[in-house]
């Protein structure tokens, strides 16, 4: 466990560690045997949340404070990059997936401390296979300091996303490039995340340059930053109240000098510093 994360987060580790015990314990003692497939951030909350092992027995629901679910274990290849996108997707970014018909207002939920800061890597637009064909040497070098990746889409491959998560649990919204395969993998055409106490808004393409910051601000109303892509182009503005902000593509530029990703600084709620940094 990283010293950084200080004694809050070495608490809240505690607290889950106590309750993966008991939730091992509980499965054991079920007499039917049912599979029960859980990552550590899917056991999360105080351990005397979780269900006894009579609770278990007696076939009494599970799905409560404590956050177990009940399911198939996904096949060996995806399970280390199942658990890291369902790390993100629930307790370590809080995320709060929005589809258009559920876009407005976000609802509060609870997440363990990160500690001082969180440094996030920001992707877009990396077109695989034709574009992307793995992590690059300069790509992993910031990858292997993240504590949270986004992608604001035309991924295009899941293979991307899966090797992604190799690094830390990651968050993806869908571009016009990608398919039902992305889809399945759990990205949605927008949403909205808390990443230790700052409101950031994904999506892919953020729409004509002209009224941009006017037209984010009603598409995400509580949010301090989004996060888009689409374009190609490196981008980071600021007005009424919201910051825009655009990685470029690490492995398409248009025109640009050279491929981007971004870098995101955020400690006990503030956004302190975004960068663009060239990888090409």
């Amino acid at each position: 466990m990283r010293t950084s994360w200080g004694p809050g987060f070495e608490r809240y580790v505690r607290n889950n560690v106590t309750a993966t015990q008991h939730l091992l314990e509980a499965v054991r003692a079920v007499p039917e045997r049912r599979v029960v497939y859980a990552s550590s951030s899917s056991v999360y909350g105080q351990a005397e949340t979780l269900p006894t092992a009579e609770r278990l027995s007696s076939g009494a629901a599970t799905d409560g404070a404590g956050g177990l679910r009940r399911g198939v274990r996904p096949p060996r290849s995806r399970r280390c990059q199942e658990a890291g996108r369902q790390a993100a997707q629930t307790t370590i970014g809080r995320s709060l997936r929005r589809t258009r018909a559920h876009r407005h207002g976000s609802p509060s939920t609870t997440s363990p401390p990160y500690g001082e800061r969180v440094n996030v890597v920001v992707l877009a637009d990396t077109h695989a296979p034709r574009r992307w064909r793995g992590v690059t040497p300069r790509v992993t070098e910031h990858l292997r300091a993240a504590d949270l990746i986004l992608h604001a889409g035309d991924v295009c491959t899941r293979d991307v996303l899966d090797e992604l998560s190799g690094y830390a649990p990651v968050l993806a919204v869908r571009g016009n490039n990608d398919g039902p395969e992305i889809a399945a993998w759990g990205a949605p055409d927008q949403l909205i995340t808390d990443i230790d106490g700052l409101s950031v808004g994904m999506i892919h393409d953020s729409g004509a340059s002209k009224g941009r910051l006017s037209r984010m601000r009603r598409l995400f109303p509580t949010c301090e930053l989004v996060v888009f892509g689409h374009s190609h182009i490196p981008m980071d503005i600021t007005g009424e109240g919201l910051q825009l902000f655009n990685p470029g593509s690490p492995t398409d530029r248009r025109r640009q000098p050279h491929g981007t990703l971004g870098l995101l600084d955020i400690r006990r709620g503030r956004l302190v510093a975004a960068r663009i940094v060239a990888v090409t």
